[in-house]
């Protein structure tokens, strides 16, 4: 899918051209791409015009990308293999268990967005911060959870976890101007991106280290990653009246 998009995107959408501006050849085309110092000069805009206390949202909020990220990519690394081990699971239970998170996520996703967002109009950072929260809860279910059906309904406390990530993202647009929205989308998923990279080998490590002991710990390394989520988001709430940055 991603390879169709990349050639739907280069064959079929047109980029206007500026008046006088000719098409690139090949060779200029591919300097332009690896020009690093252009593309690093490109992300300026983080400190400036806005002012200290919205680069200092935007940095909290890439963190918190990596953070909320991160130990979704780093669970599924080694949740069949923790299942299998503590409940005898095979490949189809655990299909059936991966269904149903899809169908209970996207499901309870759009209730909290629509409930905290739209009716109760909450800010984003408060639905972050709940999100988190959600997850800290989630993973102490996680642990206690001796039975198949007890480890069932811990998978819907962990229902708002998307929404810690689609909290960011709005927050982040709202840090920057218009015309920034792109380099700050692409900032948002490297950061991301990070998260994954961090994360799935720690998982596997911890996992590998403790499966005679306490197989359920890299579910510790979620709780301890999403508690200074929550203190961001937090911060985050308290900054919300300088979100929006001034017209330059």
């Amino acid at each position: 899918m991603y390879t169709l998009g990349g050639f739907y995107a280069y064959f079929k959408l047109e980029e206007d051209k500026g008046v006088g501006e000719r098409s690139l050849t090949n060779c200029e085309l591919l300097k332009d791409v690896l020009n690093i110092k252009e593309t690093v000069s490109n992300f300026k805009f983080i400190v400036e015009p806005n002012g200290k206390l919205q680069t200092r949202q935007m940095l909290a909020i890439l963190v918190v990308a990596t953070l909320a990220t991160g130990p979704l990519y780093g669970q599924d690394g080694v949740l069949y293999l923790y299942t299998r081990l503590q409940f005898n699971w095979n490949e189809i239970d655990f299909s059936i268990f991966g269904g149903y998170c899809s169908v209970i996520h996207t499901i309870g996703n759009c209730c909290v967005l629509a409930i905290f967002s739209k009716w109760l109009q909450y800010d984003d950072a408060i639905l972050g911060a709940v999100a988190s929260i959600s997850k800290i809860c989630a993973g102490i279910a996680y642990i206690m959870a001796n039975t198949v059906l007890w480890f069932y309904i811990s998978a819907l406390l962990d229902i708002p976890v998307i929404v810690a990530i689609i909290a960011s993202r709005s927050i982040i647009t709202k840090l920057v101007l218009e015309k920034d929205l792109g380099k700050i989308t692409s900032l948002f998923g490297i950061a991301e991106s990070i998260g994954a990279l961090i994360c799935a080998p720690m998982y596997s490590s911890i996992f590998k280290a403790t499966i005679d002991t306490f197989p359920g710990l890299f579910y510790v390394a979620g709780i301890s990653l999403s508690v200074p989520a929550v203190l961001i988001f937090l911060w985050l709430y308290t900054k919300r009246k300088a979100r929006y940055p001034l017209e330059v």
